[in-house]
């Protein structure tokens, strides 16, 4: 039995894609089934396995370095986004800044006109002119003031 098995498995894997072809997606439990009942050595002749393997590894390599290839291309295109979402968010930085700048202005200007006001309120001629107002004379002293 073992030698059947083994002259089997060995013409089996020497057929190579003959057999493949023949056998269709049985191939892979062939191999299995095979290998069991064999020494590992007898599923793997020289000849038919290093052509094998040499065409698996061919092919292997081509697909990683068309992987590594995009790979790297999608890299780069992400390298280029992030240094354009960071020259945005300077140029948002620099606006957020002025912005704030301006706010900052306007805010001391209304302190400014606050503060005026206030001393325009606490001024005798403020209250001369409150005073006048309740009378009903607040339009003439207005004038004569401006004046």
């Amino acid at each position: 039995w073992d030698g059947l098995m083994e002259t089997y498995c060995k013409l089996l894997t020497e057929s190579g894609e003959v057999c493949r072809a023949t056998i269709g997606d049985e191939w892979d439990k062939v191999l299995e089934w095979a290998a069991k009942w064999t020494p590992a050595s007898c599923c793997l002749p020289t000849a038919v396995t290093g052509h094998e393997l040499l065409q698996v590894i061919t092919n292997l390599t081509a697909e990683l370095e068309a992987r590594t290839t995009s790979l790297q291309d999608e890299i780069n295109a992400a390298r280029e986004e992030v240094s354009e979402l960071q020259m945005q968010q300077e140029r948002m930085l620099s606006s957020v800044t002025q912005v704030s700048a301006q706010r900052d202005g306007a805010l001391a200007r209304c302190e400014s006109i606050a503060a005026e006001n206030a001393a325009i309120k606490s001024s005798k001629t403020w209250k001369l002119l409150v005073r006048a107002g309740s009378f009903g004379m607040k339009s003439g002293l207005v004038r004569n003031v401006s004046k």
